[in-house]
């Protein structure tokens, strides 16, 4: 989520203002709808490190490295930090009405990449 706002706010955009999430007390209404689609690759790293006990700096260092997985998006390889500012962009350019029709197409890049 905070890769999500972190874009929100440099494309000059106001975080708290959201679409289905408005809670008063949520400063991050926005950050929490754009954030939807992306779930499932963190949902996945969670299940795949179910046998965590503690927070540890170990554990949030593997969910920030999960910014740089390799997934398509849209049809394009690219890591996932990446993909989350370009979704992000549009979705604001689609609710700013600057952009008429926005899809949306996830899946781990499961090709290793060759070279180096």
């Amino acid at each position: 989520m905070s890769a999500v706002n972190r874009k929100i706010t440099m494309d000059g955009n106001r975080t708290y203002m959201g679409v289905h999430h408005s809670s008063e007390h949520n400063p991050f209404n926005l950050g929490s709808d754009l954030m939807e689609p992306f779930r499932p690759f963190v949902d996945y790293w969670l299940y795949d490190h179910k046998n965590i006990k503690e927070f540890t700096p170990d554990i949030k260092y593997g969910l920030v490295e999960l910014l740089s997985l390799r997934i398509i998006y849209n049809g394009d390889r690219m890591i996932l930090g990446n993909a989350i500012n370009q979704y992000v962009h549009d979705c604001l350019r689609y609710l700013d009405g600057n952009l008429f029709e926005m899809d949306i197409e996830l899946g781990v890049d499961y090709e290793v990449p060759v070279g180096g």
